[in-house]
């Protein structure tokens, strides 16, 4: 599963981060400053990548099909 579309649809609650972050200790900081919200690292490390995108029930119903 691509996680694009899911980006896009949960794009009222993302929570983007364009300056480049660390893995090591900033990346955490942000993941649990924003603990419901799907954080999209858009230079994580010189890499694009994702956190928190299944952590609310909502979300992870929304990727099964089925209701909360």
């Amino acid at each position: 599963m691509a996680i694009r579309p899911w980006l896009e649809k949960f794009s009222g609650d993302v929570v983007t981060v364009k300056e480049r972050t660390s893995r090591e200790l900033e990346a955490t900081r942000l993941l649990q400053r924003h603990p419901r919200n799907p954080v999209h690292f858009t230079d994580l490390d010189g890499h694009e990548a994702v956190g928190n995108l299944w952590s609310t029930r909502e979300r992870l119903a929304a990727a099964m099909g089925t209701t909360r």
